[in-house]
């Protein structure tokens, strides 16, 4: 099982971006870079080939799969809502407590470090209580950011949090794919519902740190993640039978 360690490219790539950005610190030359950057991405993606396996036919809304892992996509769900209503104001929140635009790009390092470790280890241990983990832990370093007050402190939260969501995110995906032949349709679903909570987490983020402040809203956030955490506990450490994915 490599799901680990391909997500931890991505964290790889967040690395690279967040190191660019402290040497960089020009915005415009940041954006240029970035457009090259994702060019040839682009590029690179015509040298990929479909796998020769077998197509499995899937409805346009598999409401069987969703039903079936309902407790790992509400609550991953939870997580990334209150994850994504914290990111919004991120920066700013980092620029109330001293942190230059250096020290905030130094911060991202350090989360990105943590993932590209721990995603490869993640995978070693049984996936629905690694993700019940970092769901959990999640929880506790959002509710460490209400009363974090010195920007140098971030880091040993940021370093703990990228365990939280090595452990969440890649526990969830591995969980579903063990359970599922639909990978594509499963890991999909994982990042609709990733989408769906980077599209609503903003405006929560960003009304009430607007209105209450951000300790409020980290507060606030860590509740969330810890509904979803209860959740989750549901889950089961022995992988049922995988379910078809009809309508």
């Amino acid at each position: 099982n490599q799901v680990g360690r391909f997500i931890s490219y991505g964290a790889l790539g967040w690395l690279l971006g967040a190191g660019i950005a402290a040497i960089v610190k020009e915005y415009h030359a940041l954006f240029i870079i970035s457009s090259v950057v994702a060019f040839l991405a682009f590029l690179a993606s015509f040298f990929l080939r479909e796998s020769a396996e077998t197509h499995i036919k899937v409805p346009l809304f598999p409401a069987s799969l969703i039903m079936a892992d309902w407790r790992v996509y509400l609550a991953l769900f939870l997580r990334q809502f209150g994850g994504n209503a914290i990111w919004s104001i991120w920066p700013l929140y980092q620029a109330s407590i001293g942190a230059t635009r250096t020290w905030i790009a130094l911060v991202e390092i350090t989360n990105m470090v943590g993932q590209i470790i721990f995603m490869r280890l993640i995978e070693k241990f049984d996936p629905g209580r690694m993700f019940k983990i970092g769901l959990f832990v999640s929880a506790a370093v959002f509710t460490a950011y209400g009363f974090i007050d010195r920007y140098w402190q971030l880091i040993p939260a940021q370093a703990v949090l990228s365990f939280a969501y090595s452990a969440m995110f890649a526990g969830a995906l591995a969980y579903l794919l063990r359970r599922h032949k639909e990978y594509g349709t499963t890991s999909g679903l994982m990042n609709s519902f990733n989408a769906l909570s980077g599209a609503a987490g903003p405006f929560m983020g960003g009304a009430l740190s607007q209105v209450w402040g951000y300790s409020t809203l980290m507060f606030v956030s860590a509740s969330i993640t810890m509904a979803g955490f209860f959740t989750a506990m549901g889950l089961k450490k022995q992988s049922p039978k995988r379910p078809e994915a009809g309508f």
